[in-house]
């Protein structure tokens, strides 16, 4: 008898791996194309969030609104443990930080001063598309899994692995509000308690 049911568990699990990990025929693909041309054109939204870090070196985590107006964006990340307001003004080509005691920093890309001032690693400049469910354009795809909606999943792309736990229908658009990220080094969760578009 117990052999019977460990039989009928491993046939129960080998089913539920097929349909999550379903091969991505033709049809899929071509949904899972014009899911991606919505996606981009969304280019101006609120967003309130929390997210928390975790590696070897501890833990970091905070409350965000993120506002996106096309190229320009503005991040305020409440930080737990005394940190305070940090603020992020940025556009395509530079990015401004200013913290809780007035100091001032500029660069490239927010990536970089979250790393080097805040000692903390958050992909920010890709996030702008993970949070979107849609991949960079501007990086190679590693691998991609799709769910029934013909959404993303599951996505590796520069380091990172990226699982899309849940999705929400906001204004006729399904978008991700709990995602787990993690690479060599962190691992990131972010839950989205709001979209506005």
């Amino acid at each position: 008898m117990k052999s019977l049911q460990q039989i009928f568990i491993l046939i129960m699990s080998l089913l539920l791996i097929s349909c999550s990990t379903a091969p991505i025929t033709p049809e899929r693909s071509a949904a899972w194309e014009q899911e991606q041309s919505q996606l981009r054109k969304i280019d101006q939204w609120q967003m309130n969030a929390s997210i928390a870090v975790r590696s070897d070196k501890g833990a970091w985590s905070a409350r965000v609104f993120w506002q996106q107006q096309k190229s320009l964006y503005q991040l305020r990340f409440h930080v737990a443990g005394g940190q305070g307001i940090v603020l992020l003004d940025g556009s395509a080509t530079e990015v401004k930080m200013r913290t809780a005691d007035r100091q001032e920093f500029v660069a490239p890309t927010p990536d970089t001063l979250l790393k080097d001032v805040l000692k903390v690693e958050i992909p920010v400049s890709f996030l702008y598309y993970w949070i979107r469910g849609i991949p960079s354009p501007k990086e190679r795809v590693v691998d991609y899994r799709l769910n029934e909606f013909n959404q993303l999943s599951f996505l590796a792309q520069v380091g990172w692995k990226i699982e899309f736990v849940d999705y929400r229908e906001i204004r006729g658009h399904r978008l991700p509000v709990k995602l787990l990220l993690e690479n060599d080094e962190y691992k990131v969760k972010i839950l989205i308690s709001q979209w506005v578009l």
